[in-house]
């Protein structure tokens, strides 16, 4: 049997004639004893897998635990990249034990450049394993492995970070000056929380990475304190070696795949955790928080804030900063408590295993905001469509890359992300007078193929692209959304507008539609065409967006964050 990497690996000159397993992407047509990963690798046969990589990932963080005196566990630091990581090796496991054929005994691996080094560690594994013979083929490096830059920030960062950056050693621990609260992440969803304790005369610091010049300009003047990870530390706090103990899974020894992991991993971030980790010692060291705020608990900058805070007894909580849609990126909850959006958020951690006293429903301070903004948009003009025009908005995710495979309840790969769009577009095309709107995602830079193809492929679709105009002046004017498995629907329908979602092919209930307030789910544009003639055809909802708790979610957050200061000893 012949194992390809990816496509561009496959001679041009020797196309696969017998047994082919492509480990990322798809195969541009269907033959037979022809697999991918991508493509078999599915949900509900295969859903495990995603407990099982976070299972791994657990194993691999205690093995490599005893290995770290001076800094941090880099596999605890990285343990979402360790999670997306182990799903790549274990969908080859469960194809090898399930799917390979019985009569293989010997494989052709087609890799290429060092970063496919864990991939041929599995292969290596596997074959001791499973006693087939391997030969691997190692075509020329396509590019140099990924290095994070180490340049300083630019003029315009370090003029007012000299300045402004708040590195004061008068303020010692316990000193009536001292910040109380810690925010770390996107102002976009922790600018309420901040303006609110703010109100209430607590003591705000702000971490970033290097010095937000943006977010110092918007509040200059208000008493926010910048903090910065940006310094002359060049230690480095990790190891040659991570594993102190063996790893296994399913039989397969490991240890040389989370090697290479770590390889790679470190040569990409090491340096840069490694300054971070001591810049943030030196400020848990100079001040005296007593909570601790981030948008997510996963990342490395905040893992490492979260493990500091537990261990200066400062108590930590995520506000929610999406859909809880991909399992191990929301739980098991490393921090002490989340604030989470809506009833529906809680049935989902709690499904999870995340116990019910860690989770607290307080709305979301970015709903309050955007809804706001909605009204506001709304007030202002109150287009009218021609008569018997339907506008339906398309609210898309970003591409997926196929070289970080997606949790496999997820299945979001390039070929189901096309398969989304064009179910999306075949099934307004089929509805008389509708008009897609297209609400590129913030990140997106512009249409990606896949769009692009989805939007051609039918000559009666009639649709307009939207990028400038944010998700909050486009709803007014919209009579329902189709989500491509974003949190935009679940906004849009917090405000009261009638949404469907697509799912990938291959995929779990990623988004119960019922927790969040959605019409339904589908996946092909048959099941599409029904869920959205429902939905054209449903007046308007009240905004659900602040049914959560009375008042602003800013005010119950700092409520629970005042409780818990208040009875500290």
């Amino acid at each position: 049997m012949q194992v390809f990497v990816r496509r561009s690996l496959v001679p041009a000159d020797r196309q696969p004639s017998g047994p082919a397993l492509l480990l990322e992407g798809s195969w541009e047509s269907d033959a037979p004893q022809h697999w991918a990963l991508d493509d078999v690798i599915v949900a509900p046969e295969f859903e495990a897998l995603d407990v099982a990589a976070q299972q791994l990932a657990e194993r691999i963080i205690a093995a490599a635990a005893v290995r770290h005196s001076v800094g941090p566990n880099f596999a605890d630091v990285n343990v979402l990249r360790l999670r997306y990581a182990a799903v790549k090796w274990l969908r080859i496991l469960a194809f090898v034990e399930r799917l390979m054929p019985d009569a293989t005994q010997s494989v052709e691996l087609f890799a290429g450049g060092e970063s496919d080094d864990e991939y041929r560690a599995v292969w290596l594994g596997l074959a001791a394993a499973r006693r087939f013979r391997l030969h691997v083929h190692d075509a020329p490096a396509t590019a140099a492995p990924e290095v994070a830059s180490a340049a300083p920030s630019p003029w315009w960062r370090r003029a007012p970070a000299a300045l402004f950056a708040d590195r004061r050693e008068a303020l010692k621990p316990g000193g009536t000056r001292a910040p109380r609260l810690l925010v770390i992440g996107n102002p976009r969803l922790l600018d309420g929380i901040c303006d609110e304790a703010l109100r209430r005369g607590v003591a705000v610091a702000w971490l970033y990475d290097q010095f937000p010049v943006r977010a110092w300009w918007k509040r200059f003047g208000q008493g926010v304190r910048w903090l910065t990870c940006r310094g002359d530390d060049q230690a480095d706090l990790y190891p040659e070696r991570l594993l102190a103990a063996d790893v296994a899974e399913r039989g397969v020894l490991l240890n040389d795949v989370v090697e290479a992991w770590y390889r790679a991993t470190k040569l990409r971030s090491g340096a840069i955790q490694s300054r971070q980790w001591s810049r943030l010692v030196a400020h848990f060291g100079r001040r005296s928080f007593s909570q601790l705020v981030l948008d997510e608990d996963a990342t490395p900058l905040a893992r490492m804030a979260v493990a500091l805070a537990r261990r200066h007894g400062v108590g930590s909580w995520v506000a929610q900063h999406g859909v809880c849609g991909v399992r191990f990126g929301f739980v098991p909850l490393y921090a002490d408590g989340f604030f989470a959006w809506d009833e529906g958020s809680r049935r989902q951690l709690e499904a999870w295993g995340e116990s019910t006293g860690n989770v607290v429903v307080t709305g979301s301070t970015y709903h309050d905001e955007f809804l706001a903004e909605v009204a506001h948009a709304r007030a202002k003009c109150s287009p009218a469509a021609p008569v018997g025009r339907k506008r339906v908005m398309l609210a898309a995710v970003p591409a997926p890359r196929d070289e970080r495979p997606d949790a496999i309840n997820f299945h979001l790969t390039t070929r189901t992300y096309g398969e989304m769009l064009a179910a999306a577009c075949d099934a307004v095309a089929a509805i008389p007078a509708a008009q897609l709107i297209v609400k590129l995602h913030p990140r997106a830079k512009g249409c990606d193929r896949p769009l692009l193809e989805a939007l051609r492929r039918n000559a009666a679709l009639n649709f307009r692209i939207v990028q400038k105009q944010t998700l909050g002046e486009v709803l007014p004017e919209i009579d329902c959304v189709i989500s491509c498995a974003s949190s935009a629907g679940v906004d849009a329908a917090a405000a009261g507008v009638p949404v469907v979602q697509v799912l990938p092919r291959g995929s779990g209930d990623v988004v119960p539609a019922g927790w969040y307030g959605l019409l339904g789910s589908a996946r092909t544009a048959a099941e599409l065409r029904p869920l959205l003639e429902q939905a054209l055809a449903s007046p308007p909802a009240e905004e659900r967006g602040r049914a959560a708790a009375a008042g602003s979610a800013a005010t119950r957050i700092v409520d629970c964050l005042l409780g818990d200061i208040r009875t500290e000893r």
